[in-house]
C-alpha cells in the first residue's frame, strides 16, 4: 500500500512539470502573438491615422474649392462658350472650365495634417508627428446636374488623396494610402450680360442728314435708351429722343433696332419737307415708332414691338412694317398717354393744327403692315395731366368727310364718354350705315405680300406700291383689300377703308355675336415659316441656350393651346394678354413686353412711378463696372498688348472734342515719348480673314467727346459721346453713355436726358443730347458714317444676305472660343442665325486675344 501511495507522489511531479511546460510552451506562443498582435494594431492605427488625414485633406481641399468657385455670380464669365443645361457635352465643357480654374489657382497644395493623440502641441508640428497628405492627379469631374430652383450647375467632383503617416520614434509606418471622396458644388453659369450690338447708347442715336443724299450704316444691332419727358402724363410726345434722323438724315440699320424711347423722324410741327428714313432690315422695338416730320420714312422689314404707339403726325410719310406689329400694352382707362399700344395716323389732325387746313400731303401718308396687326391698346381722348379721356378706335382714324363735318369721326361724336361702348356703337353704325361718309384709307394692311429682307428689288417694288397707291386720287383705294384681317385689337381697326371690329362690350362681354368679327385668328405667327424669319426675337435665351421667343413659343408650349378656327377672339386676346387675372399669367404679348422691357433698361431705367408725376428712374452700376474692368485690364497688359489699349481716367487733363487718332497718339507719347502710334493708318490696312490690329478706348470722362473720321477697329467705351464724321468706318462696337454723373463714392452713373420744355426740346432737335451723332458736312467728300460689327466678315456696306451672314457665324464656330456656339439641334440656316450677335462677339473678341487682350470677362 506504501508503495503504491509514493508511485502516486511521483506521478504528480510528473503531471505538474508536463503541465507547467506545456504553460511555458503555450505563453511563450502566446507572448510571440501578442507581440505580433501589438504590432499588426499598431500598424493598423497607422493606416486608420492616415485614412483619417487624408479625409481631413480632401475636406480642406472641398473647402478650397468652395471659396474659388461657389456662389459667385460672375465665376463662368470668362468661359468663350455658352452653356445647354440640357446637353451633357455642353455641362461636361462648362464643368471642365470651371475646375481648370480651381487646378489653376495654386491653392491645392499638399497637407500636413496633425494626428490627434500623437503629440499635444497645436502649433509648429514636426513633420514627423503630422501625416503628410498630396493630391493625386487633378480634380474629377463626374457628372453635373442644373438646378431649375437655385438656377445653377451642381458640379459632381471627386478628389483622390495619397496619405502617409508614422508614429514618431517606431518603425511601424502607413505609406501611400489612397482616398477618395466626392461631392456637389453649385456653380453660377456664364450668364452673363454680353456684348450684342454695334452701337449700344444711352443718350440718343441722332442722324441730322443736313440736306444732304448721304446714309449712314450700320451692320448689326442698335440699341438705345435715348431721351424722354421728364413727366410721365405729358402729352408732348416730340419730347421723346431715341433714335432720330432729321433734316434728310438717312439710317440703315442691318439687325434690330432697339428704344427704350422712340424710333422717330423728323421735327415736330414743321411745314417744311424733312425727307428723313430709317430702315431697319430685323425686328424694330421701341415705345413709339413716329414719324414727326413730313415725306418721312421709317420701314422694318421684319417685325415691330411697340410699348406705346405707331404713330405718324406729317405729311406724305410713310411708316411700313413687311413682318407684324405687336403693339404690347394694354392701357387701360387710367393710363397715361404712352401706355397703350395702337396705330394712330393723325397726319390730318396735325396738318390742320399747323395749316389751318388741310394739306394734300396729310391724306398721302400711310401705315402699311403686311403680316398680323396685333393691339393691346387703344388711341384715346386725354385730359389735361394726360390720362384717359375716353378710349377711341384702336387703329385710327375714321375721317368723317361730310361737308359738314370734314374731321375725325371722334371730334365729331358728342354723346359723352361715360360709356366705353356707346361711341365703338355709335362708330360702327356710323361705317355700315348706306351712304356713309366715313373714310378710313390712311392705314394700308395684309394688302401687300411679305418679301424678302434679302432682295433688294422686291423691297424696293414693295415700297414703290406703297408710293404709288397713296399718290393715286386722294380719297379713293384702287386696290382689294381683304375682308377680315390677321390679329386682335380691343375695339376697331381702321384700314383699307373699311372698319375691322372685335366684339365690343364692358369687360368683352359682347354686344354682338363673334361670328360679326372682321379678325381672323389663323395667325401668320403660327406659320413659323416665313422667308423673313417669321417671329424670332433675337437676343433673348433661355437656360439652355435656345432661342426663348422662337416658333415653338407661339404654338402653345406657354400656356393652353396654339390659336386655330375653334378660338374665340375673346379666348386670342387671353392667350396674347392674358384675361386680367394676374395669377392666371400675363399672355404670350405681356411676357414678351416685360423681357424686351429689360433689354432696354440695361444701363438705366426707367418706370412708372407708384406715386407722382415723374418717372422712378434707378442707378445702375454695370456701366462703372465695365469701365473699371477695363481699368483694371490696362493694368494688367503689358508690351504690345498695352499698345492697343488706351485709358482715360476722370482725373485726366483731357476735355473736349478729340480725335481718336491724335489723342491715342498723343496719350501714348506722354508716357513714351518715343511712341509714335497711329490707330487710323494701322486699322486700314485691316485683313478680314486674318490677324489685324484691333484697339479699345474707353474714357471716364462724361465731358470728354471721341470724334471718328477715318477706319477704326475695335471697341469704345465712353462716359461721353461719340461723335462719327464722313469717312468713318468703325469694324467693332461702341458704348456710350453720352452724359452722367459720378457719385459721392465715385461711382459714374449715366443718365439720358429729361426733356422738360421746348427750349431743350430744340436742343434734343439739334443732337444736344446724344450719346452717338452723325451730322454730315456738306464740304465732306467722305462716305457716311459705316459701323460693322461684322467685321467685313457679312460682306461690304450693302451686303445683307444668309450666306454673308453665315460667314460671320463660320468664322466664330471654326474657333475654340465658338466651338459651343451653336447647341445641338440647332440645323437650319434660319436657325444658327439667331446667334448672329453671339458669333459677332466671338470673332472681335479673340481679334483682341490674338494681341494677348483676354475681354471675355468684361464684354
Amino acid at each position: 500500500m506504501n508503495r503504491v501511495l509514493k508511485n502516486k507522489k511521483g506521478i504528480t511531479l510528473v503531471t505538474v512539470v508536463i503541465i507547467v511546460t506545456v504553460l511555458v510552451i503555450l505563453c511563450t506562443l502566446l507572448m510571440e502573438t501578442v507581440v505580433h498582435s501589438i504590432a499588426l494594431t499598431k500598424r493598423h492605427k497607422n493606416v486608420d491615422f492616415a485614412y483619417y488625414a487624408g479625409e481631413s485633406a480632401i475636406e480642406n481641399w472641398f473647402s478650397v474649392i468652395e471659396k474659388e468657385i461657389c456662389n459667385k455670380p460672375k465665376i463662368g464669365w470668362s468661359y468663350p462658350g455658352t452653356l445647354n443645361v440640357n446637353d451633357d457635352a455642353s455641362k461636361a465643357d462648362y464643368s471642365d472650365f470651371i475646375i481648370k480654374i480651381v487646378k489653376n489657382s495654386g491653392k491645392l497644395v499638399p497637407q500636413l495634417i496633425d494626428i490627434a493623440g500623437v503629440t499635444a502641441s497645436v502649433s509648429g508640428l514636426p513633420a514627423s508627428t503630422s501625416a503628410k497628405v498630396s493630391l493625386v492627379g487633378d480634380p474629377e469631374y463626374i457628372r453635373s446636374e442644373w438646378n431649375t430652383s437655385t438656377k445653377m450647375l451642381d458640379i459632381y467632383i471627386g478628389i483622390k488623396a495619397n496619405s502617409t503617416f508614422s508614429t514618431p520614434n517606431t518603425s511601424y509606418n502607413a505609406g501611400n494610402k489612397e482616398v477618395y471622396a466626392r461631392k456637389a458644388f453649385s456653380v453660377a453659369g456664364p450668364f452673363r450680360p454680353q456684348l450684342e450690338s454695334a452701337i449700344w447708347a444711352i443718350g440718343d442715336v441722332f442722324i441730322d442728314g443736313n440736306d444732304l443724299n448721304k446714309t449712314t450704316v450700320v451692320k448689326g444691332d442698335v440699341f438705345n435708351f435715348g431721351s424722354y419727358p421728364k413727366k410721365v402724363g405729358i402729352p408732348n410726345q416730340e419730347y421723346f429722343g431715341g433714335i432720330y434722323a432729321i433734316d434728310n438724315g438717312k439710317l440703315n440699320i442691318y439687325g434690330n433696332a432697339y428704344s427704350r424711347s422712340f424710333i422717330r423722324t423728323g421735327p415736330y410741327f414743321s411745314t417744311d419737307a424733312d425727307n428723313s428714313e430709317i430702315r431697319i432690315y430685323k425686328d424694330a422695338i421701341a415705345e413709339c415708332l413716329q414719324d414727326f416730320g413730313n415725306n418721312d420714312k421709317i420701314i422694318a422689314l421684319r417685325n415691330a414691338y411697340t410699348f406705346d404707339d405707331v404713330e405718324i403726325n406729317g405729311d406724305d410719310s410713310v411708316i411700313a412694317i413687311n413682318g407684324s406689329l405687336f403693339g404690347l400694352s394694354t392701357g387701360g382707362s387710367t393710363s397715361y398717354h404712352d401706355n397703350s399700344s395702337a396705330i394712330v395716323n393723325s397726319a390730318i389732325v396735325h396738318s390742320l393744327a399747323r395749316n389751318l387746313s388741310y394739306t394734300q400731303g396729310s391724306f398721302r401718308s400711310r401705315v402699311t403692315i403686311n403680316g398680323d396687326v396685333i393691339l393691346g391698346g387703344s388711341t384715346f381722348k386725354t385730359n389735361d395731366d394726360g390720362t384717359v379721356a375716353g378710349l377711341i378706335e384702336d387703329a385710327s382714324i375714321a375721317f368723317d368727310t361730310s361737308p359738314q363735318n370734314e374731321l375725325p369721326y371722334y371730334r365729331v361724336y358728342s354723346d359723352g364718354w361715360t360709356d366705353a361702348t356707346k361711341y365703338h356703337m355709335s362708330l360702327r353704325n356710323a361705317f355700315n350705315s348706306p351712304g356713309s361718309t366715313l373714310i378710313g384709307y390712311l392705314n394700308q394692311f395684309q394688302v401687300w405680300d411679305m418679301v424678302s429682307p434679302y432682295d433688294p428689288a422686291k423691297i424696293n417694288d414693295w415700297i414703290g406700291y406703297i408710293d404709288t397707291e397713296r399718290n393715286t386720287t386722294v380719297g379713293t383705294y384702287n386696290l382689294t383689300p381683304p375682308s377680315k384681317i390677321r390679329g386682335w385689337s380691343r375695339y376697331e381697326t381702321v384700314a383699307n377703308n373699311k372698319i375691322y371690329m372685335c366684339p365690343l362690350g364692358s369687360g368683352f362681354t359682347p354686344y354682338e355675336d363673334e361670328s360679326t368679327s372682321t379678325y381672323r385668328n389663323d395667325f401668320y405667327v403660327l406659320k413659323g415659316t416665313l422667308a423673313l424669319g417669321s417671329y424670332k426675337l433675337d437676343n433673348i435665351f433661355d437656360a439652355t441656350n435656345k432661342l426663348q421667343y422662337g416658333g415653338k413659343y407661339w404654338d402653345g408650349d406657354v400656356l393652353d393651346g396654339k390659336f386655330d378656327a375653334t378660338d374665340t377672339m375673346l379666348g386670342v386676346r387671353d392667350e396674347l394678354f392674358g384675361d386680367g387675372d394676374p395669377t392666371h399669367g400675363i399672355g404670350l404679348c405681356g411676357n414678351i413686353h416685360n423681357d424686351l422691357l429689360d433689354k432696354v433698361n440695361r444701363y438705366t431705367s426707367r418706370k412708372y412711378p407708384v406715386s407722382g408725376d415723374v418717372w422712378a428712374t434707378a442707378e445702375n452700376t454695370e456701366f462703372n463696372d465695365t469701365l473699371k474692368a477695363i481699368e483694371t485690364k490696362y493694368g494688367e497688359v503689358t508690351g504690345v498688348a498695352k499698345d492697343h489699349m488706351l485709358y482715360i481716367s476722370n482725373s485726366s487733363a483731357v476735355t473736349g472734342d478729340h480725335d481718336i487718332d491724335e489723342l491715342f497718339h498723343d496719350q501714348k507719347a506722354i508716357i513714351d515719348p518715343t511712341s509714335d502710334i497711329r490707330i487710323y493708318a494701322k486699322s486700314a490696312a485691316r485683313v478680314t480673314n486674318g490677324g489685324s490690329d484691333y484697339y479699345i478706348i474707353a474714357n471716364e470722362k462724361p465731358d470728354v467727346n471721341l470724334v471718328i473720321n477715318n477706319t477704326f477697329n475695335g471697341i469704345i467705351v465712353t462716359a461721353g459721346k461719340v461723335i462719327l464724321k464722313e469717312g468713318a468706318s468703325v469694324y467693332g462696337s461702341i458704348i456710350a453713355a453720352g452724359d452722367g454723373y459720378y457719385s459721392t463714392g465715385g461711382t459714374f452713373y449715366p443718365k439720358a436726358k429729361e426733356i422738360n420744355n421746348d427750349i431743350e426740346r430744340a436742343n434734343l432737335d439739334k443732337g444736344d443730347y446724344a450719346a452717338v451723332k452723325v451730322i454730315a458736312d456738306p464740304a465732306a467728300t467722305g462716305d457716311a458714317p459705316y459701323v460693322d460689327f461684322f467685321l467685313g466678315f457679312s460682306g461690304g456696306r450693302t451686303d445683307y444676305s444668309e450666306s454673308g451672314l453665315m460667314n460671320v457665324i463660320t468664322t466664330a464656330t471654326s474657333s475654340p472660343a465658338g466651338s459651343f456656339l451653336i447647341p445641338t439641334g440647332v440645323s437650319t440656316t434660319e436657325d444658327k442665325l439667331n446667334y448672329l450677335n453671339k458669333a459677332a462677339r466671338i470673332n472681335l473678341l479673340n481679334k483682341f486675344l490674338g494681341l494677348g487682350i483676354n475681354l471675355y470677362d468684361i464684354f
